[in-house]
Parts: C-alpha cells; sequence; structure tokens
C-alpha cells in the first residue's frame, strides 16, 4: 500500500441565528446543509454542557440543547443554549463516512463550514506510513539520550515532554508502542504509534506487513491556521510535513552546549524531505489568565498538595479551608477576573483546557 495522509478528527461549534435552530428539525435541517447525509439517531443525553445529541454510527456525534428541554427554564439558560449554537465531532471513522459521501470534498467542506461561522475545535492530522521510513528503535533510542527537541514561538530550543506507553495483551505480546509529544492539554499535540499491532489487538485482520501512523492534534487557532491554509491552495503533505518540522527535531549529539546548534538527524532530514517548518498562528486569549494558569502550575500545585497531606493527617480538609477564605481578591486579580469574564464561551472552554492540563506536565 502506499503512504497517505488524511484527516483523522474534526471538532467545530457553527453558532445560530434563532430558536428554531435547536429543535431537532432545525438541526437536522442544518446537517443536511452540510452535506452530512446520513441517518442521525437521537441520543437520551449530550454533553459537554450541550443536553441534546444526535448520532451516525457512534462516529459523528452532533451536540446542541433543545430550547424545549425541561432545563431551560430561565432567560440565562436559553442565552447560554443560543451562544453555545451546535457542535460536530467527527471521529477518524466518521471522516472515513464522509469521504464515502458521493461527491465528498474536504476543502469545499470546509469552505461552507467557514461561510458559515463555524469555530474549529480540534483537528487531527496523521501519515499512514507502511514503508517504515521511521524505525521505533530509533525513536526509542533518541528519546533515552535526549536528542529531541521542541521549537517554541520564538524559535528557542526547549525540551519538550515526551512519554512513551507500551500495552501487552493476556499472552504477553505487543500491543504496539506509543510515543507521545507534547500534553494533551497542548494547541498542537503528536503521537507516533503501530497502528497495525493496535488493530490486530483489537482482533482486525490487517493484510499490510507494517502499518505506522503518525498523528498531529490541532486544536483553535492552529486548527483553524491549518484548514485556512489548505482551502487557500497549500497541499496536505506540504502542511503536515511543515508543521512536524515546525513541532519537533531529532538532533545528534554535538560538542556545544547549546542544543539548538546540533546537526538534525539524517533519518528526520530524510523523512521531512526538505519541508520548511510552518508555525500555524496560536492565539492567547488573555495573557493574564494564562500566566496566571501557569504560574499555579508551576510554583502552587506542589506546595497545595503538600498542605493538603497534612491537612489530612490532621483531620482537615484543606481545599475546604481555602473554600471558605474570607481573603479578598486583590486589585490586580480583579482585573485578570474581568478579562476573563469579557471572553466569549469558546475562549472561556479554552482557558478550562487550560485549567484541566494543571498537573499534567
Amino acid at each position: 500500500m502506499e503512504n497517505s495522509y488524511l484527516f483523522d478528527w474534526l471538532s467545530f461549534t457553527v453558532p445560530v441565528k434563532n430558536y428554531n435552530d435547536l429543535s431537532l428539525r432545525g438541526v437536522r435541517s442544518f446537517l443536511k446543509e452540510l452535506g452530512l447525509d446520513f441517518n442521525f439517531e437521537p441520543r437520551k443525553k449530550g454533553a459537554y454542557g450541550y443536553l441534546n445529541s444526535l448520532s451516525y454510527a457512534n462516529a459523528i456525534n452532533v451536540l446542541y440543547s433543545d430550547l424545549e428541554h425541561p432545563f431551560i427554564d430561565s432567560d440565562d439558560r436559553l442565552k447560554q443554549a443560543l451562544d453555545m449554537g451546535i457542535h460536530v465531532e467527527m471521529t477518524g471513522k466518521g471522516c472515513r463516512y464522509f469521504e464515502g459521501l458521493e461527491n465528498s470534498d474536504w476543502i469545499e467542506f470546509f469552505v461552507l463550514l467557514r461561510s458559515l461561522g463555524a469555530k474549529f475545535k480540534r483537528l487531527d492530522i496523521a501519515l499512514d506510513d507502511y514503508k517504515k521510513m521511521i524505525k521505533f528503535s530509533t525513536v526509542k533510542e533518541k528519546i533515552r539520550l535526549g536528542e529531541v527537541v521542541s521549537l517554541s514561538r520564538k524559535r528557542d530550543v526547549i525540551e519538550t515532554k515526551i512519554t512513551q506507553k507500551e500495552e501487552f495483551n493476556n499472552k504477553g505480546d505487543s500491543k504496539g508502542l506509543t510515543v507521545y509529544f507534547g500534553t494533551r492539554a497542548s494547541n498542537i499535540y503528536i503521537r507516533f504509534y503501530d497502528k497495525k499491532k493496535e488493530q490486530e489487538g483489537k482482533g482486525i485482520k490487517v493484510d499490510v506487513s507494517s502499518w505506522q501512523r503518525y498523528e498531529i492534534v490541532l486544536r483553535n487557532e492552529k486548527a483553524t491556521d491549518f484548514i485556512e491554509r489548505f482551502c487557500e491552495g497549500e497541499t496536505f503533505d506540504t502542511l503536515y510535513l511543515g508543521v512536524l518540522s515546525g513541532a519537533i527535531r531529532f538532533i545528534d549529539k554535538g560538542t556545544d552546549s547549546n542544543k539548538a546548534r546540533w546537526e538534525t538527524s539524517p533519518f528526520w532530514i530524510d523523512f521531512l524531505r526538505g519541508a520548511e517548518a510552518i508555525k500555524l498562528k496560536s492565539h492567547e486569549v488573555t495573557p493574564d489568565i494564562v500566566k496566571t494558569i501557569k504560574w499555579c502550575d508551576t510554583s502552587i500545585v506542589g506546595t497545595a498538595l503538600l498542605l493538603s497531606w497534612v491537612s489530612e493527617d490532621q483531620g482537615l480538609d484543606f481545599f475546604e479551608i481555602l473554600k471558605d477564605s474570607k481573603r479578598e481578591l486583590s486589585e490586580r486579580h480583579q482585573l485578570i477576573k474581568a478579562g476573563y469574564e469579557g471572553l466569549n464561551d469558546e475562549q472561556k472552554r479554552e482557558v478550562a483546557d487550560r485549567i484541566r492540563g494543571i498537573g499534567v506536565g
């Protein structure tokens, strides 16, 4: 089989104009407008704060809040439902179902979504490698030696968080190695894994000798920037390799104390085929709140965990004590709070994602 690039996840939110858009009939009409002509089944509950959902084969899920729902019993909840709009989540299988539709075209689909004011939440792009262009043994050795770095927005070389996970079945056979670059809370997150072993671990027969997948998860502005570039004519392979080149770099140890001046490993140069590094756009929603979250992660979490342990030893609830604190917010904190309150719902959810990443790494 030939190596191929693919979209492997897409989620987006589209604003609504009036109450009727959030009825079951309105949502079904919206899906037909998008060309998602599938037999969606209603589900009993929603997710991510949405009250209702439709699903096709658990692969394309549509979330919304029907204004007839009993929970929407006030003007505030009504406004919240309208502000949240309709959220669509397409898994890897969902993307394949979309491609199976007659006359389906990703560029036309993205152009339509942009015309509707869609906010792109997540986009997974991947390369399926059937020719073993990258040896996982080499990747593992490079990680062990510390010879892989990430590039920050200012092009400084920094250490990237790298984790490895290898699972085994009950017979002791490996289900494949997965290497993660970055954290799940990041706006760009990369994972390399053995797709053949993953599929075989699920009991699925795979008629190829090798199948490795290199996946890049893009969120928010980075997903939007990739889609805009793709719609404007940049090719998938150029964009994919450029993003990967701009995110991580495998290097060979040199004599210089600065890793920035170490040479890029030949295998990585060959794999990237001379692609120029691409730095996708990234918009910090509110620098002050982001700095506060980062400061809490690096300076407060360890102390809080220690005091929580000591408090528990003494029969105290440390976090209840914090909750009942009479301390007032400082003027600076009041300004940060006001900045947060001025964000839209999408930006607030991005802040929530960053908070969920506290303590992860």
